[in-house]
């Protein structure tokens, strides 16, 4: 069995805020289910269209309710989605779940660890591909997926714990349901379980305090934000317009990504999947399945066989990086006026023999931004942009840019 690092950063322990003041129940919450370990919520619900397919995208923000570090998997082929007229959408593969790790029958990936009091999200998209144009769609959702629990037990090994079946009812497909906000039920009685060590036992000693309080509010109240654990995300320009003589039409986003911690993280972000959503469910891709992803610059990108550590960050310090996304937009008349982007970036950590291991991820989601007149004013002309939108048509085109030798 498998598990992946996790970082000094990513682990620190949550001490600001007494377990009890941090805790989040259901109570007075839609979209959200909560156990004696864990409260989970849908913040986000989103149909789109993708051809023939219809696509359903939910974001899950999970928090660990106990008072020691929480590991958590996602059962593969737990996750399906029905409607009111009995479509069934499923999760069509690996690729389909986003920030946190898959259990299956042999093996299981633990970098989703959450510190007692600390949440993040993770992101399932769910296809269904109709039989015919005849097919009635539903316009109401429940979902199901199931969690398991990832425990650590001596020599640094693992063990398959207690099981979640998580079911959400009741959503409309048209984006944000609820949100997890500070205070809410206390955390249900539980003795505190020493925990055992885990791989990076060594760099969580000296790790510092992300106060549980300041990860909570960082973005309250801020369009355009993004803030999970150590790292928070900024969409600082967006700008969308035609490209490629207008067979194609483009997003395009300068995302600043700040470092909260007081500890030097390396971040990248993870080919193919970047990607946007508009206001009528229209998808956006960083390019055509089977091209090398060139859609960012400015950050390097992590595959599954190689990743580059250029985005290192200071403690406090903050780095932009450009994303591009586009669709095939021949002769459509009607366009959407906001766009809801999401990408995966990955914390990643330098050995001292020089290799590159992952460790958490983030699945970044900023909601329903609207590109403002400033924003296409400074893109328009910039040699960078018309270079990227080259780069993005290529990709769709299939030719493929060589990746930068390492």
């Amino acid at each position: 069995m498998r598990h992946q690092l996790f970082t000094a950063s990513v682990l620190a322990a949550a001490t600001a805020l007494p377990l009890s003041a941090q805790s989040v129940g259901c109570a007075g919450q839609a979209s959200c289910y909560e156990t004696t370990n864990l409260t989970a919520v849908v913040s986000d619900f989103r149909s789109s269209v993708s051809g023939a397919n219809r696509v359903i995208t939910a974001t899950i923000r999970i928090q660990n309710r106990t008072p020691r570090p929480l590991t958590l998997g996602y059962l593969s082929g737990s996750g399906v989605v029905t409607d009111d007229q009995g479509n069934r959408y499923e999760v069509a593969s690996a690729e389909s779940v986003r920030g946190i790790g898959l259990i299956t029958s042999n093996s299981f990936d633990a970098k989703f660890q959450l510190q007692p009091g600390e949440r993040a999200d993770a992101r399932v998209e769910f296809l269904f591909r109709p039989a015919s144009r005849n097919v009635i769609l539903g316009t109401s959702y429940a979902m199901d997926v199931a969690l398991r629990e990832i425990n650590p037990i001596a020599g640094n090994q693992w063990r398959l714990g207690r099981e979640h079946a998580l079911r959400f009812t009741g959503f409309d497909g048209k984006g944000a349901t609820a949100s997890m906000a500070a205070g809410g039920a206390s955390a249900a009685s539980a003795a505190p379980v020493a925990a055992s060590p885990t791989p990076s036992s060594t760099a969580m000693a000296s790790a510092a305090q992300v106060a549980m309080a300041d990860e909570i509010n960082v973005c309250a109240g801020v369009e355009r934000c993004y803030a999970s654990g150590p790292v928070r995300v900024d969409i600082v320009q967006m700008s969308a317009g035609d490209i490629g003589n207008g067979r194609y039409h483009g997003v395009r986003l300068n995302v600043r990504v700040r470092n909260m911690s007081n500890d030097p993280i390396i971040i990248g972000y993870k080919g193919t999947s970047s990607g946007a959503i508009d206001n009528l469910g229209n998808r956006y891709y960083f390019g055509r399945a089977g091209t090398h992803d060139v859609s960012a610059s400015g950050i390097g990108v992590v595959t599954g066989q190689a990743a580059d550590p250029q985005f290192a960050l200071r403690p406090g310090e903050s780095r932009n990086a450009t994303f591009n996304v586009t669709r095939f937009d021949a002769g459509r008349a009607e366009r959407g006026t906001s766009f809801t982007w999401n990408a995966t970036l990955v914390q990643l950590e330098i050995t001292p023999s020089r290799q590159i291991r992952t460790g958490r991820e983030f699945a970044v989601q900023i909601a329903d931004v609207t590109p403002s007149a400033g924003d296409a004013v400074k893109a328009a002309g910039s040699d960078a942009a018309n270079k990227a939108a080259k780069g993005i048509l290529d990709a769709l085109s299939g030719k493929k840019k060589k990746p930068p030798v390492r």
